[in-house]
């Protein structure tokens, strides 16, 4: 036996264990709940007889519990998600949406000018098509290792922490089967004031983006024809902020925003609630400056059954 046989022989047997370790946390990973597996799969267990869908971005994931409704809902909103994953979910569970009734539709101050793909948050994309098996909404090169291998998807230092716990760990623990999930205040309001509202706001600014205005109005309207379709009603709902946040907003845009939202509701024969600055919201409703609390959920999902469902 030549040494370059004899190289590759302890090569492969140095190597053997680390791919059998790599292998194990391969499959783990992909049996670890979160948010995306979660909420898909308590949407098509329940989509059948659903009669209110709420969709839409983190404010209407902790600020909407459809607990609270008079008729059976469910909160397919997530963190971060964009009018482009409200559309494509809509798209996926529609036929099968056989008592929907309502479709609820919450716009926020970045709503028009937010796309996943070109913000900071891009990686989401593949959390979309590995969970929900969605089309991403953006072109992923066939290289990129988050395609194959879920300890690159979630990062290998992510990896290590989830092995110390054997992978058996639920990364939604709290999502209600409704597909809400409640922020409780652990301590006294302390993420509530003028300095963290307005660094929230830059945030929400810096992924503002004049260009993507046209194409999430296309999804908005291909949700609306969608529903149309199934007469299915429309409402859409600008959901409620703390002052800290709203007064450090571009004046100009929410102007604009609220302008852009009323016209498209008239235009389409569809309702339009903006809650941004209602004044039935105080500071221990809020969990930070843009979202409620889990009692501020309660009281804005029992307002949405009073003032739009019922």
């Amino acid at each position: 036996m030549n040494s370059a046989t004899q190289f590759i022989k302890r090569l492969i047997l140095f190597l053997l264990p680390l791919a059998i370790v790599l292998l194990y946390a391969e499959v783990q990973l992909r049996k670890m709940p979160n948010s995306y597996s979660k909420k898909k799969l308590n949407l098509e267990k329940q989509i059948n007889k659903a009669e209110v869908l709420v969709v839409g971005s983190s404010q209407a994931l902790h600020g909407i519990d459809p607990t609270y409704f008079s008729i059976n809902g469910i909160n397919a909103a997530n963190i971060s998600q964009s009018l482009y994953y409200d559309k494509e979910i809509l798209k996926a569970e529609i036929e099968h949406a056989k008592n929907l009734k309502y479709l609820i539709i919450t716009v926020s101050y970045f709503t028009y000018f937010y796309e996943i793909h070109n913000s900071l948050e891009s990686w989401r994309d593949l959390y979309y098509q590995k969970f929900w098996r969605l089309s991403p909404n953006a072109r992923i090169t066939k290289w990129d290792a988050k395609n194959y291998s879920y300890i690159a998807l979630y990062t290998p230092i992510k990896t290590l922490k989830y092995a110390t716990s054997n992978f058996n760990i639920d990364l939604a623990p709290t999502l209600k089967p409704n597909g809400y999930i409640p922020l409780i205040n652990k301590k006294p309001v302390e993420f509530i004031s003028d300095q963290e509202g307005k660094k929230r706001v830059n945030l929400h600014n810096s992924i503002i983006k004049i260009e993507n205005f046209k194409q999430t109005v296309a999804y908005l309207n291909e949700m609306i024809k969608m529903a149309k379709i199934k007469n299915i009603k429309v409402v859409i709902v600008t959901p409620p902020v703390y002052k800290t946040y709203y007064e450090n907003c571009n004046e100009k845009l929410v102007k604009a925003n609220n302008h852009l939202t009323q016209s498209f509701a008239n235009l389409n024969g569809i309702d339009y609630f903006n809650y941004l600055k209602d004044k039935r919201f105080y500071k221990n409703d809020f969990y930070d400056n843009d979202h409620l609390n889990v009692q501020g959920a309660r009281k804005f999902s029992t307002i949405i059954n009073t003032e739009i469902i019922k």
